[in-house]
């Protein structure tokens, strides 16, 4: 009876070992996945740190370009602008020089008529009337 409560002994220290082992190797695996794991996600937190500082570059450059794109037709607009009072001061002064001519042609030739007319209906011209 000895020897079997012994040889029970032993049998049940030999699975208590290889059930202690089996353990030892489960918390291993476990340990090892969780590390694993847990530098998986702080790669992916890394990679998308990484990819919305790409993302927002882009964004940056793509705003850039368009501040670029609206300050050249915004100075383009100013240029025409320019180049439109130019050319209506320019008019404006040959529509004045115009207008004052044809203003001295239609003085001239109204100190004519009425001259002509006081000269048929026989009067003489005044020299009031011959400053127009």
């Amino acid at each position: 009876m000895t020897r079997k409560l012994q040889k029970a002994n032993e049998t049940f220290d030999i699975e208590n070992a290889k059930i202690e082992k089996r353990e030892a190797k489960m918390i291993a695996r476990f340990e090892a996945h969780k590390a694993h794991t847990e530098q998986l996600f702080d790669n992916e937190a890394a990679t998308r740190k990484a990819k919305l500082a790409l993302i927002k570059d882009d964004i940056a450059e793509v705003e850039r370009t368009f501040a670029r794109a609206a300050e050249r037709e915004k100075v383009s607009a100013e240029r025409q602008v320019v180049q439109v009072s130019e050319a209506l001061a320019k008019e404006s002064q040959a529509r004045e020089l115009e207008d004052n001519t044809l203003l001295d042609s239609m003085l001239y030739a109204q100190e004519k008529l009425q001259t002509s007319i006081l000269e048929s209906f026989g009067s003489a011209p005044d020299e009031s009337t011959a400053d127009f």
